[in-house]
């Protein structure tokens, strides 16, 4: 697996740096016409549901499960990307039958664990170290002013980069329950953001999430 990763990184380098080359000044250069719209609310509540139908409405504009795998190159490598990665998908996700494909509306946690070093799923690689990620991802508690700074950088940077990529003529639509600790923090970001937060009876979450991780 180590090899393969690194692999992958030494293939997309050069068409990471093309787009850098090509696209960073439009992208550090782009103005979001509104601050964004984000859905929140615990894990297994129905906010990737509420997500799918909110991303129907072409006022807004979401992040893709491909764009999410390649958030600093997917402006660059599209079409290639898409054959690769849309072979490898499976047809649904595994713990809850929800159809997922490559243009699969998604979160942007995934993107931001891709960018740095913080992101709640690293929970999921090493599970032992479950509660430091939560406190240092979601509550944003244990960490230095830079990483805090670079963490910042990166989300700016991909909310600039997509609203280049869906166009100044739509709103960011974000959907990632790890921002339902983040609240003030993106406050301090757009604020004049909106919030949408779902809930579900917590009896019907703790059994959903067990199944979750039992799958």
């Amino acid at each position: 697996m180590g090899l393969i990763t690194t692999a992958s990184v030494l293939v997309r380098f050069p068409f990471y740096q093309f787009e850098r080359l090509i696209h960073s000044r439009a992208i550090n250069d782009i103005e979001l016409p509104s601050d964004p719209i984000f859905i929140i609310g615990h894990w297994r509540s129905g906010t990737t549901h509420l997500h799918n139908l909110f991303s129907q409405d072409p006022q807004f504009g979401s992040i893709n499960f491909l764009q999410t795998a390649l958030p600093w190159d997917f402006i660059g490598q599209v079409r290639l990307s898409k054959k690769i990665l849309s072979r490898s998908l499976p047809e649904n996700r595994g713990m809850d039958n929800v159809k997922l494909t490559i243009d699969t509306p998604q979160e942007e946690e995934m993107a931001l664990g891709n960018m740095g070093p913080l992101c709640y799923y690293y929970c999921y690689y090493f599970p032992q170290e479950i509660e430091n990620h939560f406190d240092r991802a979601v509550l944003l508690e244990g960490i230095s002013a830079d990483d805090l700074k670079r963490f910042e950088n990166n989300f700016r940077y991909l909310l600039k980069k997509l609203t280049l990529f869906h166009g100044l003529n739509k709103r960011l639509l974000l959907k990632n329950p790890a921002n339902t600790g983040r609240i003030c923090w993106l406050l301090q970001l757009y604020p004049n953001a909106k919030f949408i937060h779902i809930h579900r009876n917590s009896y019907s979450v703790f059994s959903s999430t067990l199944k979750h991780y039992q799958k």
